[in-house]
């Protein structure tokens, strides 16, 4: 069976599809119009960063562009900017620098306050007159030269503890009409170490040292060599070891008033507290 196809039909199809293929490809020109705008407005303003950061650059290889200062002479043109905004810019930074310069200028001719530290009044003044030369004191062509005054300069000296023996002479007395009265002498004094051979003064040097300033025993040997004695660490040691004798009395009676108190105050030193079996009762009057 032979089909016949209509011509009318068949050419309506071809205008058709014409149609379509035209429009799609002006909805592609005009995406890419739109698209070639775009990157157009893009590629102006890259230039247009890039301008702006070059010019820091030029300065920076350049130097400090000083033309940008506030004009001294109101003939002087200025440089030409990219804008208004620009201008003002450059003008308050200009303006800026010159106030600096200007409280700079102040405080550099500004008298500085010289710094007067007197050494105390109360400390011991000992007077000395400084050497002079043989050749100051004579002139060679008017003869000897006549004292007018002095100079005086103040120097803080320290002068390290001084270490001395004290001999105490103890006198013996005999009779003179009898020999059988015997030889008497005055009673010796308790002492730290036999013989009275060190005095208090050492034992709390070397107990300050340890238990208020926390020296090691083997360097308060050092207190005593720069005054021209060098004890060994056992005669130090020994020296406290007597000294416990003594300030025990002492210690019993301190912590006799510490057990009265009804605080015990103490520094930022730990101190373990120990807590009796029977809580005593604090409205108790004792």
């Amino acid at each position: 069976m032979t089909t016949r196809s209509d011509p009318g039909l068949t050419t309506r199809h071809s205008d058709l599809t014409h149609l379509i293929d035209l429009n799609a490809c002006h909805s592609l020109l005009r995406h890419q119009l739109e698209v070639n705008a775009t990157q157009a407005r893009q590629l102006e303003e890259l230039m247009a960063e890039q301008e702006k950061l070059r010019k820091p650059i030029v300065r920076l290889a350049q130097g400090n562009v000083s033309e940008k200062r506030l004009p001294s002479d109101n003939d002087q043109g200025r440089l030409p900017f990219e804008d208004k905004a620009e201008w003002q810019a450059a003008k308050a930074e200009a303006e800026a620098e010159v106030v600096e310069a200007k409280i700079k200028d102040k405080r550099d001719t500004k008298k500085t306050k010289r710094r007067h530290e007197s050494l105390p009044r109360h400390l011991r003044c000992e007077e000395r007159f400084a050497d002079v030369p043989e050749e100051l004191r004579q002139c060679p062509t008017h003869g000897e030269r006549t004292i007018i005054g002095y100079g005086e300069t103040e120097t803080l000296v320290r002068k390290p503890p001084e270490l001395y023996v004290v001999v105490t002479k103890y006198p013996r007395f005999a009779g003179s009409q009898d020999k059988a009265c015997g030889i008497a002498s005055p009673e010796r004094p308790a002492s730290l170490i036999e013989g009275n051979k060190y005095d208090t003064r050492v034992a709390s040097t070397i107990i300050e040292a340890k238990w208020f300033h926390y020296i090691p025993i083997y360097r308060c040997q050092d207190l005593f060599f720069g005054s021209g004695w060098i004890p060994s660490r056992p005669t130090l040691l020994n020296i406290v070891t007597q000294s416990v004798f003594v300030l025990t009395p002492l210690i019993l009676y301190v912590n006799r008033l510490v057990q009265n108190e009804t605080a015990v105050r103490i520094d930022d030193t730990s101190c373990q507290m120990l807590l009796p079996r029977e809580i005593p009762d604090s409205n108790r009057v004792t």
